[in-house]
């Protein structure tokens, strides 16, 4: 009897083991239709900063996941637009890319994707809107110190009439004393300018800016200092287009 009991607990946690790993491997990195989208190997950048995401910095308020997810960006000219979506700090190793529209990226604010949150995104424990970060490089898909980039708007449901706040989201790969500025590419001026003490490598480094009596037009935000270490340069720039009107 005892044997036989111990056959079934057996069986049973094997049974366990078996339905967590088809779980998890329909949870993993794969092509899904229009996009690519699971749980990945994180890369490693081979700069000294990594930009991890540029979004509005919009709360929309929602109290669950809805059934889908949706990101909208404004393009002042047609360009080539390549999408990601990532968590900002890694618990599931969430990536979202190689996005195929439903129409050609066009000049507007008329570019949006959407995907379902129930495939991958809700089978993640409590993985919300607000632990994920967007990049949607434009021209080139490749990490670069000179980055190329539309600020996108991740929502559910409800898209924002205007657009006031941007954040950045860097990692640095080791501890370092960083200065920003934020520059109007029209006149040159800086618009924004900010020293942050030291910076620990390997985790987020947020910065905010308030972009609300700022006219539109391209931008291009700097991020300079030095590795603690041994004072090697750091250096990152990223041009946007500032469109606050949402239409």
């Amino acid at each position: 009897m005892r044997l036989r009991l111990l056959r079934l607990s057996v069986s049973f946690l094997a049974a366990i083991v078996a339905a967590a790993t088809v779980a998890d491997d329909r949870l993993k990195y794969q092509k899904r239709g229009n996009r690519s989208e699971g749980t990945r190997d994180q890369l490693v950048a081979g700069f000294h900063v990594d930009l991890l995401s540029v979004r509005v910095n919009f709360d929309e308020l929602a109290d669950k996941l809805g059934e889908r997810l949706r990101l909208r960006f404004y393009l002042p000219e047609t360009v080539p637009a390549h999408i990601t979506v990532r968590e900002v700090e890694n618990r599931y190793y969430y990536w979202l890319d190689d996005v195929q529209p439903k129409t050609p990226w066009q000049k507007g604010f008329g570019n949006e994707f959407d995907w379902p949150t129930n495939e991958v995104v809700a089978q993640l424990g409590d993985l919300t809107v607000s632990d994920l970060g967007t990049l949607v490089r434009l021209g080139s898909n490749e990490p670069s110190s000179k980055e190329r980039v539309a600020p996108a708007i991740l929502y559910q449901s409800k898209l924002p009439t205007q657009i006031q706040n941007y954040e950045f989201t860097f990692k640095l790969r080791e501890d370092s004393n960083i200065t920003v500025q934020v520059l109007n590419e029209k006149d040159k001026q800086t618009v924004f300018s900010k020293s942050l003490d030291r910076q620990l490598g390997g985790a987020p480094l947020r910065i905010e800016w308030n972009a609300a009596r700022a006219p539109a037009g391209a931008y291009r935000l700097v991020l300079s200092g030095y590795v603690r270490s041994n004072n090697e340069k750091v250096y990152q720039e990223v041009w946007f287009y500032h469109q606050p009107l949402v239409k």
